[in-house]
């Protein structure tokens, strides 16, 4: 199952892709990552409540870790649809279908929630509130 030694199954095979016009469709991003090898699985990361439904980011699985890499090396700053794109190996350590939780860990940002610290309230009141020093 390791077929290039890679100890991350198919880790070593995924790629991450960023900067995504919201326009960029499953179909889009495999015709294009084609160039570089066989593509087994192609996702869009979705964000509900937006216009296009997109993250502008996406996975990649190739057939092979070497397509993947290739992909790296050769698809980062590639144009589509207008826009250079950034390609990087998948840190998600577990396979899965693709459509993970917790991707803005990728990114380095924290979730949404817990975006403003622990010591803003998160019930809403109607109104502003005033910031109020904790303790």
């Amino acid at each position: 199952e390791n077929e290039n030694s890679l100890p991350m199954g198919s880790t070593g095979r995924r790629v991450f892709v960023g900067n995504l016009a919201y326009s960029v469709s499953w179909q889009d991003l495999k015709d294009h990552m084609r160039q570089c090898g066989e593509v087994l699985h192609c996702d869009i990361m979705r964000e509900p409540n937006t216009a296009m439904g997109s993250k502008g980011c996406g996975i990649v699985e190739f057939a092979s870790a070497s397509s993947a890499k290739r992909a790296i090396q050769d698809m980062t700053d590639s144009m589509l649809k207008g826009r250079p794109i950034f390609v990087r190996e998948d840190r998600e350590e577990r396979g899965g279908s693709g459509k993970g939780e917790r991707r803005d860990a990728r990114f380095g940002r924290p979730e949404r929630g817990e975006r403003f610290g622990r010591a803003r309230s998160r019930s809403y009141s109607g109104g502003r509130q005033r910031w109020q020093p904790v303790g």
